[in-house]
C-alpha cells in the first residue's frame, strides 16, 4: 500500500468525514484517515 493516498482512498475518507461530522452536534475539527485498497471493498 502505498503512502500517498489514492484517488479512492481520499474519496472513503471525504465521505466518512461527512457522515460522521453529520452525526455530531459540535464539531470544529475533524480529520478522517482510512487506509486500504479501495477494489477490496467490492
Amino acid at each position: 500500500m502505498s503512502e500517498t493516498p489514492g484517488i479512492g482512498e481520499k474519496a472513503l475518507n471525504k465521505a466518512a468525514g461527512i457522515g460522521l461530522s453529520r452525526q455530531l452536534d459540535e464539531v470544529e475539527n475533524l480529520e478522517v484517515s482510512i487506509k486500504t485498497e479501495p477494489l477490496k471493498l467490492t
